[in-house]
Protein backbone atom coordinates (compact mmCIF):
# COMPACT_ATOMS: atom_id res chain seq x y z
CA UNK A 1 0.00 0.00 0.00
CA UNK A 2 1.29 3.49 -0.81
CA UNK A 3 1.60 6.30 1.66
CA UNK A 4 0.45 9.67 0.39
CA UNK A 5 2.53 12.62 1.65
CA UNK A 6 1.20 14.61 4.59
CA UNK A 7 1.66 18.36 4.67
CA UNK A 8 3.86 19.65 7.57
CA UNK A 9 1.10 22.11 8.56
CA UNK A 10 -1.00 19.15 9.71
CA UNK A 11 1.74 17.95 12.05
CA UNK A 12 1.95 21.45 13.59
CA UNK A 13 -1.81 21.54 14.07
CA UNK A 14 -1.81 18.03 15.49
CA UNK A 15 0.94 18.91 17.97
CA UNK A 16 -1.05 21.94 19.19
CA UNK A 17 -4.26 19.89 19.39
CA UNK A 18 -2.67 17.12 21.47
CA UNK A 19 -0.73 19.43 23.78
CA UNK A 20 -2.99 19.09 26.83
CA UNK A 21 -4.91 16.68 29.13
CA UNK A 22 -10.62 16.81 30.79
CA UNK A 23 -14.29 19.01 30.07
CA UNK A 24 -17.45 20.05 31.72
CA UNK A 25 -19.11 17.75 34.18
CA UNK A 26 -21.69 17.72 36.92
CA UNK A 27 -20.93 18.60 40.51
CA UNK A 28 -20.10 15.66 42.81
CA UNK A 29 -22.67 14.47 45.35
CA UNK A 30 -21.07 14.09 48.77
CA UNK A 31 -23.28 11.25 50.02
CA UNK A 32 -22.82 9.22 46.85
CA UNK A 33 -19.05 9.82 46.91
CA UNK A 34 -18.75 8.51 50.48
CA UNK A 35 -20.88 5.51 49.56
CA UNK A 36 -18.60 4.68 46.62
CA UNK A 37 -15.46 4.99 48.73
CA UNK A 38 -16.89 2.54 51.27
CA UNK A 39 -17.70 0.19 48.41
CA UNK A 40 -14.12 0.44 47.13
CA UNK A 41 -12.67 -0.33 50.56
CA UNK A 42 -14.85 -3.42 50.93
CA UNK A 43 -13.25 -5.16 47.93
CA UNK A 44 -9.74 -3.71 48.05
CA UNK A 45 -6.60 -5.64 47.07
CA UNK A 46 -3.03 -4.55 47.76
CA UNK A 47 -0.79 -4.52 44.67
CA UNK A 48 2.88 -5.25 45.14
CA UNK A 49 5.73 -3.80 43.12
CA UNK A 50 7.20 -6.87 41.43
CA UNK A 51 9.84 -5.29 39.22
CA UNK A 52 11.22 -1.92 38.32
CA UNK A 53 13.83 -1.23 35.65
CA UNK A 54 15.73 2.02 35.73
CA UNK A 55 18.92 3.42 34.28
CA UNK A 56 22.28 1.93 35.28
CA UNK A 57 25.68 1.52 33.61
CA UNK A 58 24.26 -1.07 31.19
CA UNK A 59 20.82 0.39 30.53
CA UNK A 60 20.45 3.99 29.39
CA UNK A 61 17.00 5.42 28.65
CA UNK A 62 16.13 8.57 26.77
CA UNK A 63 12.35 8.96 26.93
CA UNK A 64 10.33 5.79 27.51
CA UNK A 65 7.19 5.38 25.43
CA UNK A 66 5.45 2.16 24.38
CA UNK A 67 5.54 -1.17 26.19
CA UNK A 68 4.70 -4.75 25.10
CA UNK A 69 5.44 -8.32 26.21
CA UNK A 70 5.27 -11.86 24.78
CA UNK A 71 4.14 -15.24 26.11
CA UNK A 72 7.54 -15.92 27.71
CA UNK A 73 7.30 -12.81 29.87
CA UNK A 74 9.90 -10.97 27.80
CA UNK A 75 9.02 -7.34 27.33
CA UNK A 76 9.89 -4.61 24.86
CA UNK A 77 10.31 -0.92 25.68
CA UNK A 78 10.21 1.81 23.05
CA UNK A 79 12.55 4.77 23.54
CA UNK A 80 11.24 7.91 21.83
CA UNK A 81 14.48 9.86 22.26
CA UNK A 82 17.10 7.24 21.40
CA UNK A 83 14.82 5.84 18.64
CA UNK A 84 15.10 2.14 19.35
CA UNK A 85 13.42 -0.69 21.26
CA UNK A 86 15.01 -2.44 24.26
CA UNK A 87 14.30 -6.16 24.71
CA UNK A 88 14.34 -7.53 28.31
CA UNK A 89 13.85 -11.05 29.66
CA UNK A 90 11.28 -11.81 32.37
CA UNK A 91 13.81 -10.96 35.11
CA UNK A 92 14.53 -7.51 33.71
CA UNK A 93 17.88 -8.33 32.10
CA UNK A 94 18.62 -6.42 28.90
CA UNK A 95 18.95 -8.89 26.00
CA UNK A 96 19.32 -6.63 22.96
CA UNK A 97 18.53 -3.30 21.37
CA UNK A 98 16.26 -3.47 18.34
CA UNK A 99 16.41 -0.90 15.52
CA UNK A 100 17.83 2.60 15.28
CA UNK A 101 16.92 5.97 13.81
CA UNK A 102 16.44 5.97 10.03
CA UNK A 103 14.20 4.91 7.16
CA UNK A 104 15.85 1.63 6.21
CA UNK A 105 14.87 -1.96 7.13
CA UNK A 106 14.35 -2.27 10.88
CA UNK A 107 14.78 1.49 11.44
CA UNK A 108 12.36 4.07 12.90
CA UNK A 109 11.72 7.77 13.19
CA UNK A 110 9.17 7.71 16.03
CA UNK A 111 7.48 4.64 17.51
CA UNK A 112 4.10 5.62 18.98
CA UNK A 113 2.81 2.18 19.93
CA UNK A 114 3.86 -1.47 20.02
CA UNK A 115 2.16 -4.81 20.59
CA UNK A 116 2.92 -8.52 20.45
CA UNK A 117 0.67 -10.99 18.62
CA UNK A 118 1.58 -14.68 18.49
CA UNK A 119 5.05 -13.82 19.79
CA UNK A 120 5.65 -11.45 16.87
CA UNK A 121 6.55 -7.85 17.76
CA UNK A 122 4.85 -5.02 15.87
CA UNK A 123 6.04 -1.40 16.17
CA UNK A 124 4.22 1.50 14.54
CA UNK A 125 6.48 4.24 13.17
CA UNK A 126 4.38 7.43 13.24
CA UNK A 127 6.64 9.64 11.10
CA UNK A 128 7.02 7.04 8.33
CA UNK A 129 3.41 5.74 8.68
CA UNK A 130 4.41 2.08 8.61
CA UNK A 131 4.14 -0.92 10.90
CA UNK A 132 7.36 -2.88 11.46
CA UNK A 133 7.16 -6.64 12.05
CA UNK A 134 9.86 -8.44 14.05
CA UNK A 135 10.03 -12.23 14.51
CA UNK A 136 12.20 -14.45 16.68
CA UNK A 137 15.62 -15.21 15.26
CA UNK A 138 16.92 -18.73 14.69
CA UNK A 139 18.33 -19.08 18.23
CA UNK A 140 15.02 -17.97 19.77
CA UNK A 141 16.72 -15.46 22.06
CA UNK A 142 16.39 -12.30 19.99
CA UNK A 143 14.23 -10.64 17.37
CA UNK A 144 14.98 -9.90 13.73
CA UNK A 145 13.27 -7.52 11.32
CA UNK A 146 10.84 -9.23 8.94
CA UNK A 147 8.99 -6.60 6.90
CA UNK A 148 7.03 -3.33 6.95
CA UNK A 149 3.33 -2.79 6.35
CA UNK A 150 2.69 0.70 4.94
CA UNK A 151 -0.43 2.41 6.31
CA UNK A 152 -2.36 4.22 3.59
CA UNK A 153 -3.68 7.63 4.59
CA UNK A 154 -4.48 10.94 2.93
CA UNK A 155 -3.50 14.56 3.55
CA UNK A 156 -6.66 14.98 5.65
CA UNK A 157 -6.06 11.94 7.87
CA UNK A 158 -2.92 11.55 9.97
CA UNK A 159 -2.43 8.02 11.35
CA UNK A 160 -1.59 8.01 15.08
CA UNK A 161 -1.38 4.33 15.95
CA UNK A 162 -2.10 0.75 14.95
CA UNK A 163 -3.39 -2.21 16.98
CA UNK A 164 -3.77 -5.85 15.97
CA UNK A 165 -6.15 -8.65 16.93
CA UNK A 166 -5.74 -12.23 15.71
CA UNK A 167 -7.10 -11.49 12.25
CA UNK A 168 -7.27 -7.72 11.78
CA UNK A 169 -5.53 -4.38 12.23
CA UNK A 170 -7.26 -1.22 13.38
CA UNK A 171 -5.74 2.17 12.58
CA UNK A 172 -6.50 5.33 14.53
CA UNK A 173 -6.18 8.55 12.55
CA UNK A 174 -6.98 12.22 13.06
CA UNK A 175 -9.16 13.92 10.45
CA UNK A 176 -8.10 17.55 10.87
CA UNK A 177 -10.72 19.00 8.54
CA UNK A 178 -13.67 17.27 10.24
CA UNK A 179 -11.87 17.45 13.61
CA UNK A 180 -12.67 13.85 14.52
CA UNK A 181 -10.77 10.69 15.27
CA UNK A 182 -11.36 7.81 12.87
CA UNK A 183 -10.88 4.08 13.41
CA UNK A 184 -10.33 2.06 10.21
CA UNK A 185 -10.40 -1.75 9.93
CA UNK A 186 -7.71 -3.53 7.86
CA UNK A 187 -7.21 -7.19 7.05
CA UNK A 188 -3.98 -9.10 7.77
CA UNK A 189 -2.44 -7.92 4.49
CA UNK A 190 -3.19 -4.27 5.27
CA UNK A 191 -6.14 -3.86 2.89
CA UNK A 192 -8.80 -1.44 4.15
CA UNK A 193 -12.06 -3.27 4.94
CA UNK A 194 -13.87 -0.45 6.75
CA UNK A 195 -12.42 3.10 6.46
CA UNK A 196 -14.83 4.44 9.11
CA UNK A 197 -15.35 1.62 11.58
CA UNK A 198 -15.87 4.13 14.40
CA UNK A 199 -15.77 7.92 14.63
CA UNK A 200 -14.35 9.31 17.87
CA UNK A 201 -14.95 12.83 19.21
CA UNK A 202 -11.86 14.91 19.88
CA UNK A 203 -11.33 17.26 22.85
CA UNK A 204 -13.03 20.66 22.64
CA UNK A 205 -10.83 23.51 21.39
CA UNK A 206 -10.70 27.20 22.24
CA UNK A 207 -9.28 29.96 19.99
CA UNK A 208 -6.48 31.81 21.77
CA UNK A 209 -4.28 34.75 20.79
CA UNK A 210 -0.53 34.26 21.07
CA UNK A 211 2.09 36.68 19.78
CA UNK A 212 -0.49 38.36 17.59
CA UNK A 213 -1.85 35.17 16.01
CA UNK A 214 -5.01 33.17 16.70
CA UNK A 215 -4.61 29.41 17.36
CA UNK A 216 -7.08 26.64 18.23
CA UNK A 217 -5.99 25.22 21.60
CA UNK A 218 -7.33 22.24 23.52
CA UNK A 219 -9.33 23.42 26.53
CA UNK A 220 -7.85 22.69 29.98
CA UNK A 221 -8.43 19.20 31.41
CA UNK A 222 -10.30 17.96 28.32
CA UNK A 223 -12.52 14.88 28.03
CA UNK A 224 -10.91 12.22 25.83
CA UNK A 225 -11.62 9.06 23.86
CA UNK A 226 -10.11 5.79 25.11
CA UNK A 227 -10.18 2.49 23.25
CA UNK A 228 -8.69 -1.02 23.35
CA UNK A 229 -8.57 -3.91 20.89
CA UNK A 230 -8.44 -7.44 22.34
CA UNK A 231 -6.89 -10.51 20.64
CA UNK A 232 -10.33 -12.10 20.14
CA UNK A 233 -11.48 -9.28 17.81
CA UNK A 234 -13.37 -7.23 20.40
CA UNK A 235 -13.12 -3.46 20.56
CA UNK A 236 -13.74 -1.42 23.74
CA UNK A 237 -14.42 2.30 23.62
CA UNK A 238 -15.27 4.98 26.18
CA UNK A 239 -15.51 8.80 26.29
CA UNK A 240 -14.32 9.72 29.77
CA UNK A 241 -16.91 12.30 30.79
CA UNK A 242 -18.62 9.31 32.47
CA UNK A 243 -17.65 5.72 33.15
CA UNK A 244 -19.47 4.09 30.23
CA UNK A 245 -17.40 1.66 28.15
CA UNK A 246 -18.97 -0.09 25.16
CA UNK A 247 -17.79 -3.41 23.78
CA UNK A 248 -18.04 -3.82 19.98
CA UNK A 249 -17.41 -6.65 17.57
CA UNK A 250 -14.76 -6.19 14.91
CA UNK A 251 -17.32 -4.72 12.48
CA UNK A 252 -18.33 -1.97 14.89
CA UNK A 253 -21.60 -3.50 16.14
CA UNK A 254 -22.20 -2.94 19.89
CA UNK A 255 -22.28 -6.10 22.02
CA UNK A 256 -22.34 -4.89 25.61
CA UNK A 257 -22.05 -1.72 27.70
CA UNK A 258 -20.21 -1.56 31.02
CA UNK A 259 -21.31 1.25 33.36
CA UNK A 260 -20.33 2.40 36.81
CA UNK A 261 -21.61 5.36 38.79
CA UNK A 262 -18.52 7.49 39.44
CA UNK A 263 -18.48 10.95 40.96
CA UNK A 264 -15.66 12.90 39.26
CA UNK A 265 -13.48 14.89 41.70
CA UNK A 266 -13.60 18.67 41.70
CA UNK A 267 -10.80 20.70 40.10
CA UNK A 268 -8.78 22.31 42.90
CA UNK A 269 -6.84 25.56 43.16
CA UNK A 270 -3.66 23.51 43.02
CA UNK A 271 -4.85 22.02 39.71
CA UNK A 272 -5.37 25.47 38.21
CA UNK A 273 -1.97 26.64 39.49
CA UNK A 274 -0.32 23.67 37.79
CA UNK A 275 -2.16 24.45 34.55
CA UNK A 276 -1.11 28.10 34.67
CA UNK A 277 2.55 27.18 35.14
CA UNK A 278 2.57 24.96 32.05
CA UNK A 279 1.68 27.58 29.45
CA UNK A 280 2.45 31.18 28.45
CA UNK A 281 0.52 33.81 30.41
CA UNK A 282 -1.03 35.19 27.21
CA UNK A 283 -2.65 31.82 26.47
CA UNK A 284 -3.63 31.17 30.09
CA UNK A 285 -5.51 34.50 30.24
CA UNK A 286 -7.91 33.07 27.63
CA UNK A 287 -8.06 29.50 28.91
CA UNK A 288 -8.58 30.23 32.62
CA UNK A 289 -12.31 30.84 32.07
CA UNK A 290 -12.61 27.45 30.33
CA UNK A 291 -11.29 25.34 33.22
CA UNK A 292 -14.04 22.80 34.07
CA UNK A 293 -15.46 22.30 37.57
CA UNK A 294 -14.59 18.59 37.65
CA UNK A 295 -12.00 16.18 36.33
CA UNK A 296 -12.89 13.33 33.94
CA UNK A 297 -14.65 10.25 35.30
CA UNK A 298 -11.58 8.12 34.45
CA UNK A 299 -8.12 8.58 32.99
CA UNK A 300 -7.39 5.22 31.35
CA UNK A 301 -8.59 1.62 31.11
CA UNK A 302 -7.24 -1.75 29.99
CA UNK A 303 -8.93 -5.12 29.38
CA UNK A 304 -7.41 -8.36 30.68
CA UNK A 305 -7.57 -11.87 29.19
CA UNK A 306 -10.73 -12.62 31.24
CA UNK A 307 -12.53 -9.59 29.72
CA UNK A 308 -12.42 -7.71 33.00
CA UNK A 309 -12.00 -3.96 32.58
CA UNK A 310 -9.38 -2.26 34.79
CA UNK A 311 -10.18 1.46 35.11
CA UNK A 312 -8.00 4.24 36.55
CA UNK A 313 -10.29 6.79 38.22
CA UNK A 314 -7.38 9.10 39.07
CA UNK A 315 -6.88 10.74 42.46
CA UNK A 316 -10.39 10.81 43.96
CA UNK A 317 -9.60 10.61 47.68
CA UNK A 318 -8.43 13.41 49.97
CA UNK A 319 -6.35 11.20 52.28
CA UNK A 320 -3.92 9.94 49.62
CA UNK A 321 -2.00 11.05 46.55
CA UNK A 322 -2.41 7.63 44.92
CA UNK A 323 -4.77 6.83 42.05
CA UNK A 324 -7.85 4.70 42.65
CA UNK A 325 -8.32 1.73 40.28
CA UNK A 326 -11.40 -0.45 39.97
CA UNK A 327 -11.97 -3.76 38.17
CA UNK A 328 -15.36 -4.37 36.51
CA UNK A 329 -16.75 -7.54 34.95
CA UNK A 330 -18.94 -7.73 31.84
CA UNK A 331 -22.07 -7.26 34.00
CA UNK A 332 -20.71 -3.95 35.36
CA UNK A 333 -20.16 -5.55 38.77
CA UNK A 334 -17.29 -4.27 40.89
CA UNK A 335 -14.78 -7.14 41.22
CA UNK A 336 -12.06 -5.33 43.18
CA UNK A 337 -10.39 -1.98 43.73
CA UNK A 338 -6.95 -0.79 44.77
CA UNK A 339 -4.68 2.22 45.04
CA UNK A 340 -1.64 2.59 42.83
CA UNK A 341 1.29 4.97 42.47
CA UNK A 342 -0.18 8.11 40.81
CA UNK A 343 2.18 8.65 37.87
CA UNK A 344 1.98 5.10 36.51
CA UNK A 345 0.60 4.69 32.98
CA UNK A 346 -0.54 1.07 32.67
CA UNK A 347 -0.17 -0.22 29.11
CA UNK A 348 -1.73 -3.66 29.68
CA UNK A 349 -2.60 -6.31 32.29
CA UNK A 350 -1.58 -9.95 31.93
CA UNK A 351 -2.25 -12.62 34.60
CA UNK A 352 -3.05 -9.89 37.12
CA UNK A 353 0.27 -8.13 36.49
CA UNK A 354 0.09 -4.45 35.58
CA UNK A 355 2.81 -3.47 33.09
CA UNK A 356 3.48 0.22 32.69
CA UNK A 357 5.74 3.26 32.72
CA UNK A 358 6.13 4.97 36.09
CA UNK A 359 7.26 8.59 36.43
CA UNK A 360 9.05 9.24 39.72
CA UNK A 361 9.27 12.41 41.78
CA UNK A 362 12.57 13.07 40.00
CA UNK A 363 10.57 13.20 36.69
CA UNK A 364 12.44 10.14 35.36
CA UNK A 365 10.45 7.32 33.75
CA UNK A 366 10.95 3.70 34.73
CA UNK A 367 9.48 0.39 33.59
CA UNK A 368 7.37 -0.99 36.46
CA UNK A 369 5.38 -4.20 37.01
CA UNK A 370 2.80 -4.47 39.81
CA UNK A 371 1.18 -7.69 41.01
CA UNK A 372 -2.56 -7.14 41.66
CA UNK A 373 -3.84 -10.70 41.25
CA UNK A 374 -7.20 -11.40 42.90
Amino acid sequence: MKLEPVSPIYFLALAVMLASVTGPGCSPETDRGEELLELYRSVEVTPELSMIIEEDEEIIFGQLGSLASDSRGHFFVGDNQLIHIKHFDRDGNLLETIGREGRGPGEFSRVTNMFVARDTLYAYDFDNARLGRFVRNESGDGMRFDHYLDIEMTDERIPRGVLKSQNHYVVESIDLQAYTGQIALLDREGNVLEPDLLTLPLPERVNVMYQGNSFPWTRPLPRRSHYRLTPDDHFYYGWNDSLVITKYDIRGEPINTIRFDVVPPRVTREDTRDLAERMPEEIWNTLRSHVPETRPAFTNFVVDENERVWVNLGNIEEDTDEDRWIILDQDSELVASFRLYPNMFVHYVRDGMLHGIKTGEDELRRVALYDARI
